[in-house]
């Protein structure tokens, strides 16, 4: 009886949802927002020598905050529509946010 308590479960939740890269399951709206991030090509960043390269969307300002691993703001910037900005940083990992999403970057 549980197994096929389980059996239904799992099939309901993989009709429904996706098992993502570290084995937690999804739901559909998730899966939907991550491919419309996934999609989209700005705002953009890019790792450059001792920095990284903000890109702004075409149609807008975008705010990027930049963060150390830590988790403590290191540089808010405010590019403007189809511009693009370069921030020099020491060496490490950071995590860029924009209203769109949050991203890992290494700068070298």
């Amino acid at each position: 009886m549980i197994r096929k308590v389980i059996i239904a479960l799992s099939a309901l939740i993989t009709s429904a949802a996706q098992v993502d890269a570290i084995g937690a399951i999804m739901p559909q709206a998730d899966l939907e927002a991550i491919n419309t991030v996934d999609k989209a090509d700005y705002p953009a960043i890019r790792a450059t020598e001792g920095g990284v390269e903000l890109i702004a969307s075409p149609n807008e300002p975008t705010v990027f905050m930049v963060y150390s691993i830590t988790g403590q703001l290191v540089k808010k910037a405010e590019v403007e529509a189809s511009a693009q900005m370069t921030v020099s940083l020491p060496g490490g990992c950071y995590v860029v946010r924009c209203v769109a999403w949050a991203k890992k970057i290494i700068v070298r």
